[in-house]
């Protein structure tokens, strides 16, 4: 009896799962009139019909049917008008909720309802913005989107030119002619970049604002649109730049002098060189102005900003006793002007340097493991790899390296043979190579050979130190390499020519030149002199000495 009941409760659940809904009633009523089955339909928490029509309802198996007492115990509860708590039944997923929001088609389930939502064509989610094609899948769309010819991504901002790719366009964009940032706003002419563009407009005849004039630049001798130093020079656009260049790289060579004579702030030159420069060059620059303009400095001691803030026109009484604090004028965080730190509300600046001086101690100890010195100005530490002791910061300040005090009140310099502070002192155990003109020394050819290209000697022996671009004729100063270009055939047709080749004689074809390039490699070829040539090292001295 107990295996028909198993296997009649194995029938109705595998009916059950096929969705053989007739015949698992059918089999579910035949269960009815089977001993101990009201004790089985209440373990599986359902009716044989509800069993039958929700196959997703855990149910038992075989194999827990009640092999022994299972009639005494439904009687038992029968008795007592208990039963087991049954499952509430699976109610059916309403309509709209299987619905698609795109097509309207309805579905068995949920789950079916997502996969569909994916792939519908109605979906506007695969469906490209720009032109509004229809495609299988989001990806297929975000693909298609990177490269669709409507994007507008991909077309150029200036000249509209359509482009298959982002990357394609950027490219464009970096040398496109219509490009506003190289057309000059005041006489319309065309460069090939923006710092050209820039540097035009600054000298550019039709600016109203411009301190440019016609002039000869004293560092190229061209005759172009130059601004006027102080000492009286002129410097075309080029030629400032590259001065205000090296100038940044080198702080100790601003302000921008000529002829020793400095250029002050708020000159013509400052202004000019505060335009030509990019934004966070100009900061720099006007910061090092700042810097060596004023004569009580500091710094914002947040790490966030370090800002450069001039203390010349603060009052001294607001200085020396603050009653209230000072914002600083980039971050406007409360600052002390006495101890130049920040704002320290009823604490001294003595006491404030002492309780602060604790948290430093590692970062003073690390400097001095380093062999780091601090600027008597500026209490930045400084690190030298090479040269003498003799250090001039950034900020302008002269101080020792060896014992970090001021410069010229100290007793550690080393003088010997009547020349002070020789630096670079390296021992040459083999031989040495020396210049043919001045006899300075090297460890090598190769650094031998750079020295003979820029010695003063041999320049001079060539003829001098000035060259004309159009003809490679030399001369000793600037004002006779100005004299021969305002004369120089080459320099007013605007060509290159050889001079030595041209009055040796000979047809135009073999002293003129279609560049600067090709010239200058026929004077290499042809006309090489044998005071750069190479020369022999000579024997073994102590020390290479190369003074500051």
């Amino acid at each position: 009896q107990v295996n028909t009941q198993r296997a009649a409760a194995q029938q109705c659940y595998t009916m059950s799962v096929n969705r053989r809904l007739k015949d698992a009633r059918a089999a579910a009523q035949a269960m009815l009139t089977a001993p101990g089955a009201a004790d089985f339909l209440d373990r599986l928490h359902g009716s044989p019909l509800d069993v039958a029509a929700s196959p997703k309802v855990r149910r038992l198996s075989c194999r827990d049917w009640p092999a022994q007492n299972v009639t005494a115990r439904y009687r038992d509860h029968k008795a007592a008008g208990e039963s087991l708590p049954r499952m509430p039944t699976v109610k059916p997923v309403p309509e709209d909720d299987r619905r698609c929001d795109h097509c309207c088609e309805i579905f068995r389930t949920v789950l079916e309802l997502k996969g569909h939502i994916e792939v519908c064509t109605l979906n506007s989610k695969t469906r490209c913005r720009h032109c509004s094609k229809r495609f299988a899948s989001k990806a297929d769309k975000t693909e298609h989107e990177v490269v669709c010819e409507f994007n507008p991504d991909n077309c150029c901002e200036w000249c509209g030119k359509i482009f298959g790719h982002p990357t394609l366009k950027s490219r464009h964009q970096q040398r496109c002619p219509m490009d506003p940032k190289r057309t000059c706003s005041f006489c319309r002419s065309g460069f090939r970049s923006s710092a050209e563009t820039v540097r035009h407009e600054v000298f550019c005849r039709m600016n109203p604002k411009t301190n440019a004039v016609d002039a000869d630049c004293v560092a190229c001798g061209d005759a172009t649109r130059c601004v006027r130093f102080p000492c009286g020079d002129h410097y075309c656009a080029s030629c400032l730049s590259a001065l205000v260049q090296v100038a940044l790289s080198d702080r100790s060579l601003l302000p921008l002098r000529c002829c020793k004579k400095p250029v002050e702030p708020g000159d013509v030159v400052d202004l000019t060189v505060a335009h030509l420069l990019p934004e966070k060059q100009c900061k720099k620059y006007q910061e090092a102005m700042l810097l060596k303009s004023s004569r009580n400095v500091m710094y914002c001691p947040r790490i966030s900003c370090g800002a450069l803030i001039s203390l010349d026109h603060v009052p001294t009484e607001d200085i020396l006793a603050p009653a209230e604090p000072y914002g600083c004028p980039s971050c406007h965080w409360p600052l002390c002007f006495n101890c130049k730190s920040e704002w320290h509300e009823g604490i001294g600046c003595e006491q404030y340097k002492f309780l602060s001086s604790k948290d430093g101690d590692a970062i003073v100890k690390f400097c001095k493991q380093q062999n780091w010195t601090k600027c008597t100005t500026c209490d930045n530490y400084i690190e030298k790899s090479a040269g003498c002791d003799h250090i001039v910061c950034r900020c302008g300040g002269e101080f020792c390296y060896q014992c970090g005090s001021r410069w010229g009140t100290c007793r550690c310099q080393v003088v010997a043979t009547g020349h002070a502070l020789r630096h670079n002192r390296v021992e040459i155990a083999t031989r040495q190579y020396l210049c043919p003109h001045c006899s300075q020394p090297y460890l090598s050819d190769l650094e031998m050979q750079v020295h003979v290209r820029n010695c003063r000697e041999a320049l001079r022996a060539l003829g001098g130190a000035f060259q004309c671009t159009n003809c490679l004729t030399r001369c000793s100063t600037q004002e006779d390499l100005r004299n021969h270009r305002r004369s120089c055939t080459a320099a007013i047709n605007g060509r290159f020519e050889c001079s030595a080749c041209r009055v040796a004689g000979g047809p135009p074809e073999i002293w003129q030149f279609p560049s600067r390039a090709r010239l200058t490699q026929h004077a290499r070829r042809v006309h090489t002199h044998d005071s750069l040539a190479t020369t022999e090292p000579v024997g073994p001295t102590r020390f290479a000495v190369s003074c500051c």
